[in-house]
């Protein structure tokens, strides 16, 4: 199969088009940009030809700062991808709540996928947050992984570009 590095389409105002990925035998890594005021992807978590669990994902503009939770442990673990749609490097810090740090650099027009303990060295087990700042705006997706008797669960993880409130109310 040769990479797909760009599929152009109209849509009318309010229309919608589905596009779908083929399979391939080995797992493949990307992100797409999207030209719209609105756009969402769906993932699917298959075991052999059974969809075992889909998470849809909003397109998000880039921004320098993201802010989600994040967590690993035995059975969980959160999976964070960076896409840098910028045509230069981005500096990128990734600072967990408990006061570790990681560093990295994502090319222009790249992308870095990985589940936060892959990102840190040593790290066991966390509950927490995770911030990403970097020099120049990046697009962020974090999804939560659950080892369900060796199905993969997927779920998104909220997270936000902007800087909290102090106090105020928060409804679940």
């Amino acid at each position: 199969y040769a990479p797909i590095s760009q599929v152009r389409f109209g849509l009318p105002p309010y229309g919608s088009m589905k596009v779908e990925t083929v399979s391939r035998p080995s797992l493949q890594a990307g992100y797409g940009a999207l030209d719209s005021a609105a756009g969402v992807a769906v993932l699917r978590s298959f075991s052999g030809q059974d969809l075992v669990s889909e998470a849809a994902v909003p397109a998000a503009e880039a921004a320098t700062r993201w802010v989600m939770y994040a967590e690993t442990g035995s059975q969980v673990s959160t999976g964070v991808a960076i896409a840098n749609p910028a045509s230069t490097v981005a500096n990128v810090t990734l600072r967990l709540s408990d006061g570790r740090q990681a560093t990295l650099q994502i090319p222009a027009r790249g992308h870095r996928a990985a589940f936060v303990d892959q990102f840190f060295s040593d790290l066991q087990s966390f509950l927490g947050t995770l911030t990403i700042q970097s020099d120049v705006a990046v697009a962020v997706l974090a999804l939560r992984g659950t080892d369900a008797g060796g199905r993969f669960i997927i779920a998104t993880i909220p997270l936000s570009s902007k800087t909290p409130d102090a106090g105020g109310n928060m409804v679940f």
